[in-house]
């Protein structure tokens, strides 16, 4: 087997398009204890944890170990909500109704906890904080703390720290709360109009400030209000929900209640395909892992890794006009041109675009059939064809002026010679 570690982190290529990720899926068939997966967590030592509604899942890599209420005595129940690894690299888990357990030295021990459905856990110089079903509390030691929330039902669905340390809170009935002073939390005008949606999860951008979704909107809190962003989601694919954001500034959203994943860089948003494992199931926790790999957990298609991989592929799914690639040429610009067996692609950093020549149907395939590449000298392309010599340039491909001069049939083979003289392999 081979723990998850690495001597250093990077997140997934974002010049990549979503269907160059490698993707690998993982369920109750691999070992997983449950598909529904609620909370993701990485230990110091490598190891990936996976909480789900059947008990706690430890994945090496290669396997899973499974721990639950019929081998392991400190955990009551099975159901897990939330997971946290602490400075120390204890990890702590919560349970739906059954409080706290703490991993540490090789061991789970059951914690006295004020709360017996936890939803959260996080962890600041005051000491630990918990908060769920029954509100926010913290623990310092031996000495455990209630938070005065002031609220008729201080029931805490999620919450994370600012930038500055304060604790904001998404409380269950919708209502926005943050932390004024130390200690004393109120309640923030929510974000939006009524008809737009109760606020999402709340989370941190790339520059460290709260944010949320009402429905497809995207809020940030700046300057004592909230501020409408231009990342906005397109319509059909629900509402956001979860989102991370990687350590290239890339934030990664979870779709409710919809199901699928998106991407957004700046204000650009991008849904995987229908037909990709990404796009099936609610995905809910999201973690990046130390090798840079995106984990996403589903609540009913299991576990599943987005990764790199050694390759990215480029196929009519990317955009380009054929799957029969037949040649390849970089421009000295770095653009790779690939001649397929219906037209000419360009990619570049802006993404894929064809060309072909316009010709009667009966003769489409002999004049875009591209067998060779090469670069003219002036700034356009020499092709061969099946119907011969051909150029691009200025955006349009036409039939090469030196056309006459050659053989009849197709031409296979191009090159540029050091002087600047086409050498070009034809049918005689």
């Amino acid at each position: 087997w081979a723990l998850l570690v690495a001597a250093g982190g990077w997140a997934l290529d974002p010049q990549r398009l979503l269907s160059q990720y490698r993707s690998q899926v993982w369920g109750t068939a691999e070992g997983l204890p449950s598909m529904s997966i609620a909370v993701i967590a990485q230990t110091p030592d490598g190891y990936l944890w996976v909480g789900t509604t059947e008990g706690l899942a430890r994945f090496d890599g290669s396997r899973f170990v499974v721990f639950d209420r019929s081998n392991t005595p400190a955990f009551k129940l099975n159901e897990i909500r939330s997971l946290f690894v602490d400075r120390r690299g204890a990890l702590w888990v919560g349970f739906a109704g059954s409080g706290l357990v703490k991993f540490e030295d090789g061991a789970f021990v059951e914690v006295d906890s004020m709360e017996r459905s936890v939803h959260w856990i996080g962890e600041d110089a005051r000491g630990l904080w918990v908060a769920g079903l029954g509100g926010l509390w913290r623990r310092n030691g031996d000495a455990k703390d209630v938070m005065v929330l002031g609220v008729e039902k201080p029931s805490v669905s999620s919450a994370t720290f600012d930038g500055k340390g304060a604790i904001w809170l998404r409380m269950t009935d919708g209502r926005v709360m943050t932390e004024r002073t130390p200690g004393a939390f109120e309640t923030v005008n929510r974000p939006g109009r009524a008809d737009q949606g109760e606020p999402s999860k709340i989370w941190l951008n790339a520059e460290g400030e709260v944010s949320t979704f009402t429905s497809l909107i995207g809020w940030t809190w700046r300057s004592g209000h909230w501020e409408r962003q231009p990342l906005q989601l397109p319509t059909g694919v629900g509402a956001g929900g979860n989102v991370l954001v990687d350590s290239d500034r890339v934030s990664w959203i979870g779709l409710y209640p919809s199901g699928g994943t998106a991407r957004a860089k700046g204000d650009r948003v991008e849904v995987f395909a229908p037909q990709h494992p990404a796009a099936l199931g609610r995905f809910g926790p999201m973690l990046e892992d130390s090798e840079g790999n995106l984990w996403l957990g589903s609540w009913t298609h299991g576990l599943m890794r987005l990764s790199d991989g050694p390759m990215a592929s480029w196929s009519t799914s990317e955009g380009l006009s054929s799957d029969g690639a037949r040649t390849l040429l970089e421009g000295d610009d770095g653009t790779i041109w690939v001649g397929t067996t219906d037209g000419l692609n360009r990619i570049s950093g802006t993404g894929v675009s064809w060309f072909r020549q316009p010709q009667p149907p009966a003769a489409q395939r002999a004049y875009n059939w591209f067998y060779a590449i090469a670069t003219d000298g002036q700034g356009g392309l020499m092709l061969g064809t099946h119907a011969g010599l051909a150029r691009w340039s200025d955006g349009r491909i036409r039939k090469s002026p030196h056309l006459r001069n050659m053989p009849g049939g197709g031409v296979f083979s191009l090159l540029r010679a050091r002087e600047g003289a086409i050498w070009a392999g034809a049918a005689a």
